[in-house]
């Protein structure tokens, strides 16, 4: 899929997105993409819709899979795992997998000699089905206005990457070995990054990648050097690369760095599911209930509660299924590191 297409794909999503936002007071789901400028194939979609919900579950709904796949494309400028995916080795959801890998090396024997397999490695699993979700609610009346399918692409794609690093950076970070920062300089990045490097038992095929925090970034893309260089040419706010390696940059990170090797993983995306609803109560809340309370078991924290009915509002929701798995040591931590902080504590 070219980039154009992908951008294109993620629009006409928004687009289904947002149509299906205007939907309602005697405006069907049709009416409401043709108001919105889709094209035919999009107006089929529509008409294949059961109560307004698209899903690439349904066969009626065929269109609508290269739709999804543009917008699940997209999601690689904002998260972490969908970045890392086309790295990964390619898998089922929820189906058992198993990796037999050999390499065999003929020797000098005689013709029609076995070769002898040099190296046998065997990891088996299964790729459980997670699920991540974005949710955008808006007043219908600035769903009505020409400028908001491009809120709720941005939206959608900035929550659904959200929700996917926060399982997929939660689950590999917990119990991967750590490597101690050697201090706060630059040169310590290139030490930290080579140590943590060393310890990924990475072959040829590997893949690594970098993923940290947007504080680090910004000291990262600004950091110069005595004679007024960047230190990193190749790294921006939003990513880039130092000593080659891919660097991703993520909300859900602080002071960690995590190095990974994305051909230790098997991965996959899946089903998407997208929607709107006028009638939703939505809780809100900045830390989810029962996360944050005390107690064993914790208690409920306060959260707020919005009705989409009595605030004129809807509420436009995406779902979309992905799974992962480990299937050999790929992912080494540089916890709490202090690159660029003046007078940052010793390590």
């Amino acid at each position: 899929m070219t980039v154009a297409d992908r951008n294109l794909r993620s629009n006409q999503f928004a687009l289904l997105g947002l149509a299906s936002a205007r939907r309602g007071a005697g405006v069907s789901l049709v009416d409401a993409v043709r108001h919105a400028g889709g094209a035919p194939a999009l107006v089929d979609i529509a008409k294949a819709a059961v109560s307004g919900v698209m899903t690439t579950t349904a066969p009626a709904l065929s269109q609508f899979g290269p739709i999804a796949a543009g917008f699940i494309a997209a999601l690689r400028s904002t998260s972490v795992f969908d970045a890392l995916l086309p790295d990964m080795l390619p898998a089922v959801i929820d189906q058992r997998f198993g990796l037999l890998t050999a390499h065999a090396a003929a020797g000098a024997g005689e013709e029609g000699q076995a070769a002898v397999a040099t190296q046998l490695a065997l990891s088996a699993g299964t790729l459980a089905e997670r699920k991540a979700q974005a949710v955008i609610a808006a007043s219908k009346t600035l769903m009505a206005n020409a400028n908001a399918i491009g809120l709720l692409e941005r939206g959608l794609l900035d929550g659904a990457g959200r929700s996917t690093d926060t399982q997929f950076l939660t689950a590999i970070a917990a119990g991967a070995p750590t490597v101690a920062s050697a201090g706060d300089t630059w040169n310590d990045v290139y030490t930290d990054l080579a140590a943590a490097v060393r310890g990924l038992p990475t072959g040829a095929q590997s893949r690594v990648h970098v993923a940290l925090g947007v504080d680090c970034a910004k000291r990262l893309t600004f950091a110069v050097n005595q004679q007024g260089e960047r230190v990193f040419p190749g790294m921006t706010i939003n990513g880039g690369a130092i000593a080659e390696l891919t660097v991703h940059v993520t909300d859900h990170l602080v002071n960690d760095v995590l190095v990974v090797d994305a051909a230790a993983f098997a991965g996959a995306t899946g089903d998407v599911q997208l929607e709107s609803s006028s009638a939703a109560t939505l809780k809100l809340s900045t830390t989810p209930a029962m996360s944050a309370g005390i107690g064993s078991p914790p208690q409920p924290i306060e959260a707020s509660v919005v009705s989409m009915f009595q605030t004129s509002s809807v509420a436009t929701l995406v779902t979309r299924s992905f799974a992962f798995e480990m299937v050999r040591p790929g992912v080494v931590k540089i916890p709490n590191v202090q690159w660029g902080l003046v007078g940052s504590p010793p390590s």
